[in-house]
C-alpha cells in the first residue's frame, strides 16, 4: 500500500501541483489515508502556482489550493516517499538516475497505471484551454491510480 504519493514534473507550478490537488480531491473521505504532496526538478521554491493551473483545478470544483508554494525535489524527497510519478518519461528517468532509483519506486504517471509510454504534455505559457485539457487528462489518468492503489496488493 501507497501511503506518500509524491508527484514531479519542471517547475512545480503546473502539471504536479493538479496533480497533487486533483488527487486530495478525489481521496476525499477515502479511508486509505494517503499523504500526497508535489514537487519540481527546476522549482523557484515559494512559487505560486500558476493561475491558469487554478483556474483549470476551479473548473474541476477544486478551490481549496491555499497555501501552496512551490518546492524542489531534494535527496530527501526520495527516502520520504514510496511512490514517486514524474509528467514524462524524461524527468523519470533523470529522478532515476539522481537517486540510483532501479525500478522500485519512481515511475512516469502513465507508466505507472497504464504501463504506457507516454507523457502529459507541460501546459507552461500556453492559453488557458491547454492547461483545462491537462487537467483533465490528469483527472482521468488518476481516477485509474485510484483504482490501482485501492486493490489489494
Amino acid at each position: 500500500m501507497y501511503k506518500n504519493i509524491l508527484y514531479v514534473c519542471t517547475g512545480n507550478t503546473c502539471r504536479s501541483p493538479m496533480a497533487e490537488f486533483i488527487t486530495r480531491h478525489l481521496l476525499e473521505g477515502d479511508k486509505l489515508s494517503i499523504n500526497v504532496e508535489s514537487r519540481g526538478i527546476y522549482a523557484f521554491s515559494g512559487s505560486l502556482m500558476s493561475d491558469n493551473s487554478q483556474r483549470a483545478l476551479q473548473s474541476l470544483g477544486i478551490d481549496n489550493i491555499e497555501g501552496f508554494r512551490a518546492k524542489v525535489f531534494e535527496a530527501l524527497d526520495y527516502k520520504k516517499f514510496d511512490l514517486i510519478l514524474t509528467m514524462t518519461w524524461a524527468q523519470k528517468e533523470g529522478l532515476s538516475q539522481v537517486t540510483g532509483d532501479e525500478g522500485g519506486k519512481i515511475f512516469a504517471l502513465y507508466e505507472f497505471v497504464y504501463n504506457e509510454n507516454k507523457d502529459i504534455v507541460d501546459p507552461f505559457g500556453q492559453s488557458y484551454g491547454v492547461y483545462e485539457s491537462c487537467a483533465n487528462e490528469i483527472y482521468a489518468i488518476i481516477l485509474g491510480l485510484i483504482d490501482k492503489i485501492s486493490l489489494p496488493q
